[in-house]
């Protein structure tokens, strides 16, 4: 695998409904990419982008040379909400037409779980497969060769904040690594590759303080599973 994004102009999707988490957010994806030249554009479908025409994809990939899909707490797509829907309804047209055209693409948590269900795979709270913490993201032949994965330190330790998970191996996709819960953690079709962690975040001092505070091991509805220490540099955005 010799495939390599390299875009001067990267739409990210971020669908966040807290002002804060969405400033921190940007900045760190800026600091990740800060040696790149490229330039990162924000949107959020929970929100009124005027500048994105989102029933348009196929204006939207001609403008934008790849794109980055965030996760978010705020949209559970096992659930029926009126953000889960309106997400779908902006965002799910552009997912199929990127695995329809084979466009460079990376989906992070709810990005993973994006591009799973554009490729008809349901997407299901399942309580043993749940995980948040950090864990070992252990890599399959296809994912020890593969361009994202080849030059990082391994075993690869990534933190992971999730309650719903993919439920089958979409068409077309190979795996590229699992962890003891999930076995479609990391995956890669042509130019799009999708992770069920979070391989922006190498720093957990805030994940850490929140969780200090949160009873009983909770936070916003997210039970521990794994311990939170920092995994090291295992952002795979800047490689991407």
């Amino acid at each position: 695998m010799t495939l390599k994004a390299r875009t001067s102009n990267v739409l990210v999707i971020q669908p966040r409904l807290n002002t804060s988490v969405i400033a921190k957010e940007q900045a760190n994806l800026r600091k990740i990419v800060e040696k790149i030249d490229v330039k990162l554009t924000f949107v959020n479908p929970l929100q009124n982008n005027k500048e994105i025409q989102w029933d348009n994809p196929s204006d939207l990939l001609h403008k934008f040379g790849c794109s980055i899909w965030l996760g978010s707490g705020d949209i559970d797509l096992s659930q029926q909400t009126q953000e889960r829907e309106r997400y779908i309804n902006r965002v799910l047209p552009l997912a199929q037409k990127i695995l329809a055209e084979d466009e460079f693409a990376m989906g992070i948590c709810l990005g993973h779980q994006t591009f799973a269900l554009a490729g008809g795979v349901k997407i299901e709270k399942i309580n043993n497969r749940a995980e948040t913490g950090t864990t070992i993201l252990k890599l399959t032949p296809e994912g020890k060769s593969d361009v994202i994965f080849y030059s990082l330190p391994s075993p690869i330790s990534i933190v992971y904040s999730h309650k719903d998970s993919v439920t089958s191996l979409p068409f077309g996709f190979a795996i590229l690594g699992y962890t003891i819960r999930d076995q479609y953690s990391a995956l890669r079709r042509g130019k799009i590759i999708t992770m069920q962690g979070h391989p922006e975040i190498t720093d957990t001092t805030n994940l850490k303080k929140k969780m200090a505070i949160a009873p009983q091991h909770i936070l916003n509805g997210y039970e521990l599973t794994y311990p939170v220490v920092d995994p090291g540099q295992t952002d795979v955005i800047e490689i991407f």
